[in-house]
């Protein structure tokens, strides 16, 4: 797969084992004598955690004998107590053969990059790293997105030699003033680094780090692009082909034309009506003439919108989801933990439990209503803490994530998703409920949605049923 011949998106089910594919292939190619620097951009960091686990338990069996690791592979995130340990193994070790990391993280240490020869550059989760707006989404949006390109995007094309404006950019992220603005460079002395003859280096010598160049600034780099997703579509090609990513067509590889979703995995859909109801989602009427379906589900928006700008003073679950007082959030972040409870004693799922709240919401708040119904729920980084967390071991691990903070991590023994609110998209969706049913295990999925207004929500979730050709079962402890 890593070769300078052929550019590669790769879009295949959830669960199919893209990204370790994609660390196997990588850590094979590193350790070719010939090889030069890998980036293999994530959109999270428990994902960028996870590979530096799996990278660890591979090198530990297949080459014991690379000692240190970190000559090999390196990851770099935010947040404590990860950065201080960064930049002291950058400091002793150098840049290694694969950089592991964040959009935000790499973009802040850019520079580092400016005088290593990197060959390849793969971007898992690609969509999620680039943020693009989705099919519906607003004029404004669109605008908004051309204009403040995610730090993804403006990574990868500062990485790939691409004039982007990068310092007027800068500005965007860290809300500074443009004449104040200047790329902000890794705290560390470059200096410092440890580096191998140069000669050595650029034979692939030494196992260490990539070769040491010094590149013009500005001038476009001819590197090896593997970009994986498995909602990957033709928005995010058209990109990658306007801004000259590459100079070569991408070569798809893909299982399905169509987004495939697991074989193995029950999909529920609960609908709360209001406090009293909560009821299966009704079942989907479908068009007579389906090659019109996207032009019911734009009407259907289209309508939505428009009923967005009325007032807003209604109950809770016809509310917008957008536009909940903080006491109509009260009520649906209660609710929500009971019935998140109901479906937890119900179910009884014997592995782990991952409920999904809305980015937006409270989550420490909402682990504390989980809690006053018996739901112990850990933080979903808890997993890659070395501290224990507390409680939840006896019925099985319930772990309370948003959809960008579990965007592409594995989690092997995974039964049960609990999705509490309405998913973003069709996409959103296929993500959210991937996280289970991987590598061809069983899964149960269960939806819990607000009615909307004129059943809006419940027709959002029959269109995404549609769409992936699911037909939600009943669930039978509800009436």
């Amino acid at each position: 797969m890593l070769s300078r011949r052929n550019n590669i998106l790769v879009r295949q089910t959830t669960g199919t084992g893209k990204t370790l594919g994609l660390v196997i292939a990588l850590l094979s190619y590193s350790l070719q004598p010939s090889s030069n620097t890998a980036v293999l951009v994530v959109p999270n960091r428990e994902l960028a955690l996870q590979i530096e686990g799996w990278a660890d338990k591979l090198l530990q069996r297949a080459y014991p004998e690379i000692k240190p690791r970190y000559r090999v592979l390196q990851r770099f995130v935010s947040g404590s107590p990860y950065e201080s340990e960064q930049k002291r193994v950058l400091k002793r070790h150098g840049l290694p053969k694969i950089v592991v990391g964040t959009p935000r993280c790499l973009l802040e240490m850019a520079p580092v990059f400016d005088d290593v020869l990197v060959d390849t550059v793969v971007v898992d989760e690609i969509d999620a790293v680039l943020k693009l707006p989705g099919k519906y989404a607003s004029t404004k949006q669109v605008l908004l997105r051309k204009e403040k390109p995610a730090p993804g995007q403006l990574f990868i094309e500062h990485l790939l030699g691409i004039d982007t404006g990068m310092i007027n950019q800068r500005e965007i992220i860290e809300g500074r003033g443009m004449q104040q603005v200047r790329l902000k460079k890794v705290r560390l002395d470059r200096s410092k680094i440890k580096k191998k003859d140069e000669a050595k280096e650029e034979n692939g010598g030494g196992g260490g780090g990539g070769s040491v160049v010094v590149r013009e600034l500005g001038r476009r780099r001819e590197v090896q692009l593997v970009v994986s997703s498995a909602t990957a579509n033709h928005r995010l090609r058209n990109l990658i082909g306007a801004r000259q990513w590459v100079s070569k067509p991408l070569v798809v590889l893909r299982d399905t034309e169509a987004i495939g979703m697991p074989s193995d995995t029950q999909h529920f859909c609960l609908v709360i009506d209001n406090e009293e109801s909560i009821r299966n989602i009704a079942p989907r009427i479908v068009s007579d003439d389906e090659n019109h379906q996207d032009d019911l589900v734009v009407s259907s928006y289209a309508r939505y919108q428009e009923r967005k700008k009325q007032a807003d003073k209604q109950n809770p679950w016809v509310s917008d989801v957008m536009r909940r007082s903080s006491e109509q959030q009260a009520t649906v972040m209660q609710l929500m933990a009971e019935v998140a409870s109901n479906v937890l004693q119900a179910i009884q799922p014997r592995g782990t439990t991952i409920l999904f709240v809305r980015s937006d919401a409270n989550s420490r708040q909402f682990a504390d209503v989980l809690r006053s119904y018996g739901v112990v729920a850990r933080d979903i980084m808890t997993r890659y803490s070395d501290q224990p967390a507390d409680g939840g071991e006896e019925a099985g691990i319930v772990y309370l994530a948003t959809e960008e903070a579990a965007r592409g991590i594995d989690i092997p023994d995974t039964e049960l998703v609990l999705i509490l609110d309405v998913p973003k998209s069709i996409s959103s969706y296929v993500h959210l409920s991937g996280r289970t049913g991987r590598f061809g295990r069983t899964g149960k999925v269960l939806t819990v949605v607000p009615v909307g207004r004129h059943g809006w929500y419940e027709s959002k979730m029959q269109a995404i049923f549609g769409s992936l050709q699911i037909t939600p079962q009943n669930a039978p402890f509800v009436e």
